[in-house]
């Protein structure tokens, strides 16, 4: 009986340690990436070293896991298998290139691993993953550089919140206390202990004031001492933490050289700094800081503050003074209407940067581009004053347009009386014009552009003039400081220039005729050739030629009026010896493009602005051929649009729109003027130019180019928008467009095969017809994927869903928090979404496809199911409708078949493994217990 007892205990002990072991591996993913030293150390370039915590509650052994740099495809460090490498719950594992008492290193604390594999390198290289034993990945932090650290002052990278995604740029900070590093150093690290953290008070009443501009309750604050003033809305501080940058929130102020895009210190910019360095410089002051962690960084990892002392709120004093603008108001911190209020006294009051520069006085009146004798020294721009009252233009900028000279800031009073004029020489300013085209810009002191123009060709010692409707010229008769008069050539008054009524009576006049004609801008000068563009009127078009190129400046539907010489009559061309030969009657005339077949067009059309469709037949060069119904058109793309031709393969259907060519010759052609003239109606697939993508993440280095892709249908057209739907594949979705709205019958849950254009940097496949949709089968799985926590951008175009508290709503926008994180979920109004009945404070739980809008990352419901409000007890979730046979034609959502769902969301897998491991612990506690008793 003992013997059968004593086998029951072993076994029983046996199974009990089983139990027990098998907890080690049972929350592997509550391993993560927790602190990287990337920048090595001041002893060591090698001295790196990458810190794992375990923040379950079960101990993992991490035996034959390893840490991938993915930019670099290769394993950065490898866990062998010789042994358990076990890491407790809440315990750190330290892997480093050096052991503790090397001389090489700064560590004063044991490694867990060393190894001469790990290496970091220093830039273009964040992005570590971490993969368990069955490759499985656990962890990761992916971009193109380290979000945080420091390689000057040594300072490791630190995660801010171990619940909050490794994904999350700012979930990150450089370390600035140094924990278990050796003596007389100044690294900062955290090795083996928590990383940098600092216990901020509430915010106290120290300042009466603050309740007015700041939601106090949604802040804390410590003591700070300012070591130094950078510009006018940051400052460096030294506090517990120890020295931090700090950007002033709210505020704008003006920059330096060294951070504008003008490379000049901005209008105020010294006066700004001088003002805060007068009144904080070396002063002991409360910083005011947002309570969310993840709100208390920049994207330059500057910490966040209001600064203030019993007396001022500087970041209200900045404004006051006029030496900042307000900048990215938050209402959940800033009480958004005091700022405003603040910001428009200074503006009304002309102070700092909102001096009297909101006005339409100065302008640009006169260029002399291109002089005789050197440029550097004969250049000049005349700037006038059309006001009644003089202007001091001190801190107005002058430059010629991005990537040209360096601006000029006139940093002097410079007063320019009523209703005159200054010149601004090139010597003075060091603005060179070019040549061939270039832009003058007047800039105010807020950086607002007050005038600009653009010219193309100066011919030499001409001047490009202002005339008083606002048009410009060029002349030889340049007026440098005074009044522009534009000569008017005699010849063009005399009484021998004969009227023409109708552009077609031209036909009728003998070549050479001098004639006078009216007509509307059909192509502009300069925009399919240098000499020459055309007019038309109903009956037909002419081109008005210049050898010189020498054309007022002019827009495609202005009326001008048209002096010069019949030098054709077969293709009738105008010839015209000055600018002042045309002058402009009437802006922006109305004028329909006439529509024409392929095989109605002829010579009575030259001169025209048409449209003609039709298959490309032929293709060489920039030169293609349209055909239809047997006859054929050349169209030929002009090395002066400045654009090259489409992308075209033979069979293509193709739109056109652009002016009837005849040469002399007689041979007829088309010239598209800008790229928009070529439209792509249909796409002509074949085996050679057809691509089969199987993953969407490729799409983006084929815009422009024919594909084929397969998906399945995860929202349908009409749910989000009438011209397009999504598909997703492998957890990556993919926009399938439609101009025309031309789409067949789909349901949630098809798979379909399609063929399309990929446009938006591989972010949408542009199709012409629901012939391009190809359902291949019917009720496939549609899993939504939970992104709490993570970022949205890795999930553009999927389903996915999260519960979140409402923390902002605008409308049809809301931000819902998350797990720390906040995401913006936006209701289609075509959806019959109600949002009145969510408040702020609410738990949603939502589902919807991640859009990208202005570079905004949105979930949006597809419809009214997608939405619960959990907070009015609405526990139903959203479902597929997937064997539903919900489909879409004419943005008519039609449910003809019985519905039939599924839910949406599988299990939270960390719940499941929370549940399993509570059974697991009871039942080793149990069997500890049986041998206790039975012993």
């Amino acid at each position: 009986m003992r013997g059968r007892l004593k086998i029951f205990i072993i076994s029983i002990v046996v199974l009990c340690s089983f139990v027990i072991a098998s907890k080690v591996n049972a929350e592997s993913n509550s391993v993560i990436i927790n602190e990287v030293m990337w920048a090595g150390s001041t002893k060591s370039s090698h001295d790196e070293w990458i810190e794992l915590k375990n923040i379950g509650r079960e101990p993992v052994n991490i035996a034959g896991w390893e840490i991938k740099n993915a930019s670099r495809g290769e394993t950065s460090l490898f866990i062998p298998t010789d042994k358990e490498y076990i890491i407790n719950p809440d315990d750190y594992f330290l892997v480093s290139y050096y052991q503790k008492g090397e001389v090489n290193t700064t560590l004063d604390t044991e490694s867990d691993f060393v190894t001469h594999q790990l290496s970091l390198a220093n830039s273009n290289n964040g992005d570590l993953v971490l993969l368990n034993d069955k490759k499985e990945e656990i962890d990761k932090n992916i971009g193109d550089s380290w979000p945080a650290g420091n390689n000057t002052e040594k300072l490791s990278m630190e995660r801010i919140d171990q619940n909050t995604s490794g994904m999350d740029k700012n979930n990150w900070q450089s370390a600035y206390t140094a924990v278990n590093l050796i003596n007389g150093i100044s690294d900062k690290a955290t090795p083996k202990v928590s990383n940098s953290h600092f216990d901020f008070k509430p915010v106290s009443d120290f300042n009466a004031q603050l309740v007015n501009y700041i939601n106090i309750d949604n802040f804390v604050e410590t003591d700070a001492i300012v070591t130094d003033v950078i510009d006018g809305d940051t400052i460096e501080v030294n506090f517990a933490l120890g020295t931090q940058k700090v950007r002033l929130i709210g505020i704008d102020s003006p920059e330096s050289a060294y951070s504008s895009d003008f490379e000049l210190d901005e209008p105020y910019y010294l006066a700004a700094k001088e003002y805060l360095e007068e009144n904080l410089q070396g002063k002991t002051i409360k910083l005011i800081i947002p309570y969310s962690i993840n709100d208390r960084y920049d994207n330059y990892h500057r910490l966040l503050a209001v600064a203030a002392d019993t007396e001022n709120i500087y970041n209200i004093s900045m404004l006051e003074n006029g030496f900042a603008r307000t900048f990215y108001l938050n209402d959940f911190y800033e009480k958004i209407d005091f700022w405003i209020t603040i910001e428009n006294k200074a503006k009304n009051d002309y102070l700092g940067v909102w001096q009297d520069f909101n006005n339409t006085c100065i302008e640009i009146n006169e260029l002399m581009i291109n002089p005789a004798g050197p440029d550097e020294e004969n250049e000049w721009i005349e700037l006038y004053n059309k006001c009644d009252r003089e202007m001091n233009i001190k801190n107005w900028i002058l430059d010629d347009g991005q990537h040209g000279s360096k601006p000029y800031l006139i940093n002097h009073d410079l007063i320019i009386n009523a209703r005159d004029y200054i010149v601004i020489s090139a010597s003075e300013s060091a603005i060179i014009l070019n040549n061939s085209a270039d832009r003058a810009r007047l800039f105010t002191p807020d950086l607002n552009i007050g005038y600009e123009v653009e010219y193309k060709e100066a011919k030499e010692n001409w001047s490009y003039a202002k005339l008083d409707d606002n048009s410009w010229i060029w002349t030889p008769n340049f007026t440098k400081g005074a009044k522009n008069i534009i000569a008017i050539d005699n010849e063009n008054n005399r009484d021998d220039y004969q009227i023409v009524a109708n552009l077609n009576d031209l036909t009728q006049i003998p070549k050479d005729t001098k004639v006078k004609i009216d007509g509307v801008v059909n192509s502009e000068p300069n925009q399919i050739a240098k000499q020459y563009f055309y007019i038309e009127d109903e009956t037909c078009g002419v081109q008005i030629y210049s050898y010189y190129g020498n054309f007022p400046d002019l827009k495609i539907g202005d009326r001008i009026s048209v002096m010069g010489q019949l030098s054709d009559t077969n293709y009738l061309r105008v010839k015209v010896d000055s600018v002042s030969s045309i002058t402009k009657i009437e802006q922006s005339v109305n004028f329909s493009v006439k529509k024409l077949d392929i095989k109605d067009i002829n010579a009575s059309y030259s001169g025209l602005l048409i449209m003609i469709e039709g298959r490309v037949s032929r293709l060489s060069g920039s030169i293609f051929y349209l055909s239809q119904n047997g006859s054929e058109v050349k169209i030929d793309v002009k090395e002066q649009t400045g654009f090259k031709r489409p992308n075209l393969e033979k069979n293509d259907f193709v739109r056109i729109q652009g002016i009837l060519y005849q040469s002399s010759q007689g041979n007829l052609s088309i010239l598209p003027r800008i790229i928009d003239d070529i439209q792509i109606i249909n796409k002509y697939y074949n085996d050679n130019n057809l691509k089969i993508i199987t993953e969407f993440n490729t799409l983006c280095e084929l815009n422009d180019e024919i594909v084929k892709v397969k998906g399945i249908v995860n929202s349908l057209p009409g749910m989000l928008n009438a011209r397009y739907f999504y598909i997703e594949n492998n957890k990556m979705g993919l926009q399938i467009y439609s101009y025309n709205k031309d789409f067949p019958y789909l349901a949630l849950g098809d798979e379909v095969e399609i063929i399309g254009t990929v446009s938006q940097n591989g972010l949408r496949l542009k199709i012409n017809q629901a012939e391009d949709i190809k359902i291949i089968s019917h009720y496939n799985s549609l899993t939504s994927f939970n992104i709490a926590g993570m970022q949205p951008a890795n999930f553009l175009g999927i389903l996915v869903f999260l519960t979140g508290i409402v923390e902002e709503k605008s409308g049809r926008s809301m931000i819902l928090n998350c797990r720390g994180m906040k995401y913006k979920i936006y209701l289609k109004s075509n959806n019959s979404f109600k949002s009145s009945g969510i408040k702020i404070g609410d738990e949603l739980y939502v589902v919807g496809i991640i859009e990208k809008i202005n570079n905004e990352f949105r979930i949006i419901p597809r419809d009214t199911n997608d939405l619960v409000n959990l907070t009015k007890n609405l526990h139903q979730k959203s479902l597929v409708l997937s064997p539903q046979k919900n489909v879409v034609k004419n943005d008519i959502l039609i449910n003809n078949l019985p519905k039939s769902s599924k839910y949406l969301s599988k299990p939270d897998k960390s719940l499941y493994n929370d549940t399993i491991q509570n059974i697991l612990k009871s039942l080793a506690i149990v069997c500890v217990l049986m041998v206790v008793i039975l012993l």
